[in-house]
């Protein structure tokens, strides 16, 4: 697959390619591209398509947070 190009092994770009964001999320293209328009991180740049980190970090944040609550209930 994909490996990420890191630093100490974390992530310090903000905008990722595809091929970044399959690996920082450890999906394949497709599943990621759609995933990546459901929550809102694909930003067009000239003609490039890349994806905002932020946005994919603050989506997987709450994805862990509602599973928490929903564990409690």
């Amino acid at each position: 697959m994909y490996k990420l190009k890191a630093r100490d092994g974390r992530m310090n770009k903000r905008m990722l390619n595809v091929e970044e964001l399959c690996a920082y999320i450890g999906m394949g293209k497709t599943t990621a591209r759609s995933w990546a328009e459901t929550i809102g991180c694909v930003r067009h740049i000239g003609r490039r398509v890349l994806f905002d980190r932020i946005v994919v970090d603050t989506a997987l944040d709450n994805l862990a947070e509602n599973e928490r609550l929903r564990k409690c209930d």
